[in-house]
């Protein structure tokens, strides 16, 4: 519960349940490759950003650079597809460009059904007479009406838009070196390109990405890498290394993370033409009120068989997703391997549970922006108050995500597997690892705290609009002089909140007490 004095009024506000997810979900978009559930896109913020925090002068040169140089003891050994790798891309490969086409076939399909009511059909006029003509008319008029408005809304999908990409920023070489420095050492180390671009995004994730979309997928390695400033705060370099290995790792698997693109521009596209609605499905829920019956009829069988669409394109994305699940799970454990042998199966082990902690102070603290917003105050600092979320968690919810992680099991929709599995196949392989360092992550970074301000306003933009005002924004630390619970103290933990890596859309969480 948080309280927080304002005009003389205390609002208080209890922490809602994580509820668990329905499976399957929609896949969410952009390419989101991390250890978690894929989390919906956010609308791009206006251009008229919040003025940037004065750039404080940079601190005098460190020795970062020198003790990422000194962790690094040699690469590691080259990580091969495994052969149910390779059948899964050939699988899914095929399922996924027939799933299209058999969507474009059944459009075919109804539209020659209607041909045949309209060239057949026409022989009620030669049984009727007088009245009952109109009667006849309305019998094979009336379909083919329908029929003309189902294949439009049928039509539609195929020139639906892709939603818009969470906002990120760029960062430079000139102004963080050593992030890009870091990024470099690794991909030389595991054998993996390098990202053209490097984003800085207000989410517990990172996250490898074509730059330019579906063009990239023509213009070799054009791949832009997204790092969570908020998972930042909560990892140390060698954890935060292993994070990167296993983004870099996806960035290696070429053709796999190409199909996966793909794969998850079909999938979204499923699941926005079956559970989003527009103007044309208000229109058309609005035609019958008032309509005289006879007419307003036409429309309801044109209802009818809109529904009967949507629920074979649902059966087609359950397909999608259930097929194209495989192939992700086994890009997951090929991209858990360079992670593995970067940093050693312990810190795998340590990170992933990590991962799982810092999602459910993630989630305490979209909560409590929810409740600091109702009473006119936003905090500033994202990364400040998922850590303080974090270190709060109690007795009670650590041992409800022990039982969490002991007891779930990979779904048939999971694009990622449980952690367990995860931390199994890497203790498996028994790496040493090749990088060391117990610095915090964030040290890398020279503008760090600028940063942490900088996404944080960028998420209120994406989230609230124009609605949020810069004076809305409050001091972290004086917000949270008056917190009198925090948010993680009774909240339950479920499946919805397992642990993810920071390459994919779930995130994962520690289980240390």
């Amino acid at each position: 519960m948080i309280a927080i004095p304002n005009a003389g009024t205390q609002v208080t506000a209890e922490a809602p349940p994580v509820k668990a997810a329905a499976k399957p979900q929609p896949p969410p978009t952009p390419v989101d490759l991390n250890r978690g559930a894929n989390k919906p896109a956010r609308a791009k913020p206006p251009t008229s950003a919040f003025p940037k925090p004065p750039m404080v002068p940079p601190p005098p040169p460190s020795t970062i650079g020198a003790d990422i140089a000194r962790g690094f003891s040699g690469p590691i050994q080259p990580v091969r597809a495994s052969m149910a790798y390779r059948m899964a891309q050939a699988v899914v490969a095929v399922v996924m460009l027939i799933l299209p086409l058999a969507y474009v076939g059944i459009i075919c399909g109804v539209c020659w059904l209607y041909y045949l009511h309209a060239t057949h059909s026409h022989v009620i006029f030669t049984h009727v007479h007088g009245r009952a003509s109109l009667i006849a008319l309305l019998i094979y008029a009336g379909p083919l009406i329908a029929g003309a408005i189902q294949i439009l809304f049928m039509l539609k999908p195929l020139f639906a838009s892709p939603a818009d990409d969470v906002h990120s920023r760029a960062i430079t070489p000139q102004g963080e070196p050593h992030v890009f420095a870091l990024v470099a050492q690794i991909a030389n180390a595991v054998g993996a390109p390098l990202p053209k671009r490097i984003e800085v995004v207000c989410d517990m994730n990172a996250a490898a990405a074509f730059q330019r979309g579906l063009w990239s997928m023509f213009l070799g390695n054009d791949l832009k890498l997204l790092i969570g400033i908020p998972l930042v705060s909560g990892l140390t370099l060698q954890q935060f290394a292993g994070v990167l290995a296993h983004e870099l790792g996806h960035f290696s698997q070429g053709g796999g993370m190409r199909l996966s693109y793909v794969i998850r521009r079909i999938n979204g596209w499923f699941a926005r033409v079956v559970y989003s609605s527009d103007s044309w499905d208000e229109w058309l829920s609005h035609s019958m009120e008032g309509m005289d019956f006879r007419i307003a009829w036409i429309f309801g069988l044109a209802k009818v068989a809109i529904y009967l669409t949507r629920g074979v394109l649902w059966c087609l994305m359950i397909l999608g997703l259930a097929v194209s699940g495989v192939l992700m799970r086994q890009m997951e454990y090929n991209a858990d391997l360079f992670e593995t042998r970067l940093v050693g199966s312990e810190t795998f082990a340590a990170t992933t549970k990590r991962f799982f902690q810092l999602s459910v102070g993630w989630q305490a603290t979209e909560h409590d922006a929810v409740q600091f917003f109702r009473q006119g105050k936003l905090a500033d600092n994202f990364s400040k108050l998922v850590l303080f979320n974090v270190n709060a968690l109690t007795p009670d919810v650590r041992r409800q995500m022990r039982e969490v992680f002991e007891t779930e099991q990979t779904g048939i929709f999971d694009s990622h597997p449980v952690n367990r599995d995860r931390i199994a196949a890497s203790a498996r392989e028994n790496a040493p690892g090749v990088f060391r360092s117990d610095r915090p992550a964030s040290d890398l970074f020279v503008y760090y705290d600028s940063l942490c301000k900088n996404v944080t306003w960028d998420y209120y933009q994406g989230v609230l609009g124009p609605s949020v005002k810069p004076n809305s924004l409050t001091s972290t630390d004086e917000l949270l002089r008056f917190v009198q619970t925090p948010s993680t103290t009774g909240m339950p933990v479920t499946p919805s909140a397992k642990p993810t890596l920071p390459d994919d859309p779930d995130a994962p969480i520690p289980l240390a007490d």
